[in-house]
Formats: C-alpha cells, structure tokens, sequence
C-alpha cells in the first residue's frame, strides 16, 4: 500500500490558489491520485459501491467525496476545504498531457468522455452498427422511418416505461458500445461490474446477449463494432442520448460528471409529449 509520508501538516494553513499550486505539485499530486486508486478498488469502496447500485442509487458521487477528503486528510491537508479539494480535483486540467497523471488514477486512465460535437440541427451520422443474432452490418440511419423520431440510447438501465409509454409514436435503439466500467479497468462494485472490457467482438456480443437475458431487455439494440465507430461519431460513452428526426440530430443529452439518467428520460418524454403529445394516449 503507498504511505502518504506526509512530511509536513498543512491543516489551518490559509492558501491562496496561487499558493496551493505551489503547495500540490506534480509529484505530490501522483502520489495522492495513485492513493485514491488503492482506495477506490479496496474490497470495503466495492462493496459500498456494490450497495448503492444494487438500490438503483445514482450517482454514486458521495462516495468518491469521501473517498478523496480522506485522501486530503491522509496527505495532511484539511479535508474540509472547499478551495483544497478543488485544487486536488483540478489535476487533469493542471497536467492534462502528463502520463503518470494519466495512469495513477483508474477514472483518468480509462476515462472516454468527451463534449459531442452534433448540436441540434446536425446530420445525424450514418454509423455501421451490427446485429445482435448474425453481426450483419446495419447502418444506423436505416432505422429511422418517415416522420417518426428515432430515441438512440446507450444506457440500459431504467428505460423500458419510457419505451412502452411510447413506442406506437416513435422508435427506439440502443446501441452497445465499449464498457463505461469494465471489471478489468474501471469497477464500481465487484459484483455490479462483472465483464471485462471487450478484446473482442464476441466479447461485446456476448456481453450484449447477457444483458437481453439478464435483464429481459425489450428495446430493439445492435453493437457497435470493435473500431468503435458509433462511440466515435456521437461520443455516448459513458451514457448520453439522441433523438434523431429526418436524419437529422432533433435533441441531445449533454451529461455532467456524474449523469442522472432519470433526468434524462424525463426530458425525452418531455421533447416527445411536446412534439407528439396530441397523440399520446390518456
């Protein structure tokens, strides 16, 4: 286990911004991030996170709150201010192309999001996406029909009342794509994350086929194929969702640091009542 070694207390300390980079430097920064990794895949953290998830409790960000104030506390800085823990959560942002910031903490390492670049109004990408049964190449567009709206989503949890609310007006897909927490890679709950990141395209089929089975998912989905085209194109990883009209982009989720999925679905029954709502059933 890495020891803090702390050499020196900096609690009732009253640093300025300035000073407090001064004060967290690059090398003091790896060792804490690589201490908040050791800490978050801890048997006692994957359980917690296993507990959470297990209720359907999202998001989860009270547990790394604690997690890196405990880090703060360990590395003798005052857990409770607000300035501090901003500093510490800046890191990426102070050494975004620094390899040993990259690789010390697993959230940094394998994280894949990014701002879409489709706004409202965009042709939607017209990605090769696989079937499930066969792995024949379908292209995505070929999914939206006349005037319906086309609900894309990459999250598959929680969804199935918005579908069945809905789909007599307007279609659905979901699209697997690469892990947002593969076992091997970025865990939240060693019993919740059980599947590996995907080496292969059997790997993402068979994951995909767990789930339908699993979980008796009912929403039409295909795979992304192993080039990650369709992650790529509309950049969904770790969650977000279109709505796709006349081949064009008609709404897009943006998340925060930690999405809200049922937010989200309110707001595409929101966009689908308020465009098609004179035909929704009372």
């Amino acid at each position: 286990m890495l020891e803090a070694q702390i050499q020196e207390s900096h609690i009732g300390k009253h640093y300025t911004w300035k000073q407090l980079e001064n004060v967290m430097t690059r090398s003091l920064l790896t060792k804490m991030l690589q201490r908040e990794n050791e800490l978050r895949l801890c048997d006692p953290v994957q359980e917690m996170y296993d507990e959470e998830r297990e209720k359907y409790i999202c998001p989860t960000s009270h547990i790394e709150d604690s997690i890196q104030r405990l880090v703060l506390e360990e590395f003798g800085f005052d857990p409770y201010d607000q300035m501090t823990l901003d500093m510490y959560r800046s890191t990426r942002n102070r050494f975004p192309d620094d390899p040993d910031i990259r690789g010390a903490v697993l959230y940094i390492k394998y994280d894949r999001s990014r701002d879409t670049l489709l706004r409202v109004g965009d042709d939607a990408p017209n990605s090769t996406l696989l079937t499930l049964d066969s792995q024949s190449p379908v292209k995505l567009l070929s999914f939206v029909k006349s005037d319906r709206p086309l609900v894309l989503l990459s999250e598959l949890n929680n969804l199935h009342q918005l579908f069945n609310d809905w789909r007599h007006l307007a279609d659905f897909l979901t699209v697997y794509v690469i892990e947002a927490h593969a076992a091997d890679q970025w865990p939240l709950g060693k019993r919740v994350c059980v599947i590996p990141q995907h080496k292969t395209l059997q790997d993402r089929v068979n994951a995909a086929q767990m789930l339908v089975k699993k979980r008796n998912y009912q929403i039409p989905l295909v795979v992304d194929p192993m080039d990650n085209n369709f992650e790529e194109a509309y950049r969904v990883w770790p969650e977000r969702f279109f709505i796709i009209q006349h081949n064009k982009v008609a709404w897009v989720s943006q998340p925060g640091p930690y999405g809200d999925v049922s937010s989200w679905a309110h707001d595409i029954r929101d966009w689908l009542t308020k465009k098609l709502g004179n035909n929704f059933p009372h």
